[in-house]
């Protein structure tokens, strides 16, 4: 029961992180209405990007055996305007994953959970409220054999695009506003996700993973090239249940981020900080109740990154960047990592409304406290366009 366990736990925090991002996309914007600075009075459009990414684990005890994991996924996006303040918003991911560890080479595949998201912005474009849906129609019953593959594929440190391929009946809901105030422009929102419950192997216990509210703090300044944005994002977790049993609740946390970027006339840089504070989880120690932990799951992480871009022409930019990411040890000396992340790319203007992105990376690192050292290769080619308008 223990690795179905952790593969349940690991699932919950990244679908948190999913509605975080969406969360902050309200944080910071500038006087402009919500659409043109988030989303873009642009017309309709549509995004898909093929991805691969593989990682190799040596561990280093000289008898232990090396591990990889490879995955192809392919996420797709699509943004239809139904009125000049309203928006439907349709994405999903499908994805092969690989493990191989000696003589073992087991795979995973299938088509993700649809996600629909209604989005309205009155008409002095400061207020949007915003009503979404997670349709189940990824695979979520999963064999044994196949949650002992997915719980490779659970790693903050990896951070595969896909973790996850099908859950229940998720429903979202969030409320944002934007005021500018002299040369800035304040920002805030809140956001609930009921998770919906659902069956993940057979024979196990029926799960209901916690619900998750988020509140969101931002401010944001623009000048001749410079511009800064800074968000503060609190996330409350609610309790895990199998078969109405209390048997894990994460803790509480805190993002904090801010951002520096420059442009030019042919050239761009963005600095980015970001940091996670997270509270201490609880988990099941009898049959009736819940004791603190002495360690998170996963301990404080901080990433900082450095992007540029250069345009060679008005087609053709090239870009790329450095990334630092770091995950503190617990308050038991475990779950320690650091990894180096670097990317390059180009991305090609085709049309007035498509646009192509090509791009690579290459990440070294070291997780589990130094004992597995990281090497990884990732690609993605991705197409963009714009339709109707």
């Amino acid at each position: 029961m223990r690795p179905f366990t952790f593969y349940i736990l690991r699932s919950t925090h990244r679908a948190a992180r999913i509605i975080l991002i969406i969360t902050c996309l309200y944080c910071g914007m500038s006087g402009k209405s919500f659409a043109e600075t988030a989303f873009g009075r642009s017309p309709n459009t549509f995004r898909s990007t093929l991805i691969f990414q593989t990682w190799k684990l040596t561990p280093s005890e000289p008898e232990a055996v090396e591990e990889r994991l490879s995955q192809v996924a392919l996420p797709i996006f699509g943004k239809l305007s139904l009125s000049p303040n309203m928006w439907l918003y349709v994405s999903q991911s499908n994805a092969t994953m690989r493990f191989d560890a000696g003589e073992v080479d087991d795979s995973l595949s299938g088509v993700g959970d649809a996600k629909l998201k209604f989005a309205y912005e009155f008409p002095e474009g400061r207020v949007r409220l915003t009503t979404g849906v997670s349709v189940p129609t990824g695979k979520n019953l999963l064999s044994p054999l196949e949650v002992d593959i997915a719980n490779q594929f659970y790693s903050e440190v990896l951070g595969f695009p896909v973790n996850r391929l099908g859950e229940g009946v998720d429903l979202h809901l969030a409320a944002a506003a934007t005021q500018p105030i002299a040369s800035l422009v304040f920002s805030g929102g809140v956001s609930h996700l009921h998770k919906g419950s659902y069956d993940v192997m057979e024979g196990a216990p029926h799960y209901e993973p916690g619900n998750q509210f988020q509140a969101a703090v931002g401010a944001r300044w623009d000048g001749n090239r410079i511009a800064w944005q800074s968000n503060l994002t609190y996330t409350r977790y609610g309790a895990d249940r199998f078969d109405d049993q209390i048997w894990f609740e994460q803790g509480d946390e805190m993002r904090i981020e801010s951002t520096v970027r420059w442009v030019g006339r042919v050239t761009q840089f963005e600095l980015m900080h970001r940091e996670f504070l997270r509270g201490k989880n609880h988990f099941r120690t009898t049959a009736d109740e819940l004791s603190a932990e002495f360690f998170n799951t996963n301990g404080n992480r901080r990433e900082i990154a450095l992007w540029g871009g250069y345009k060679t022409s008005p087609i053709v930019q090239i870009h790329g960047g450095a990334e630092y990411q770091s995950t503190r040890a617990n308050e038991k000396d475990e779950g320690e990592s650091t990894v180096w992340q670097f990317t390059i790319g180009v991305d090609f203007q085709m049309t007035d409304r498509i646009k192509a992105q090509m791009a690579g990376r290459f990440a070294t690192g070291e997780m589990r406290d130094g004992t597995v050292d990281l090497r990884g290769l990732g690609a993605w080619f991705g197409i963009s366009s714009g339709f109707g308008g």
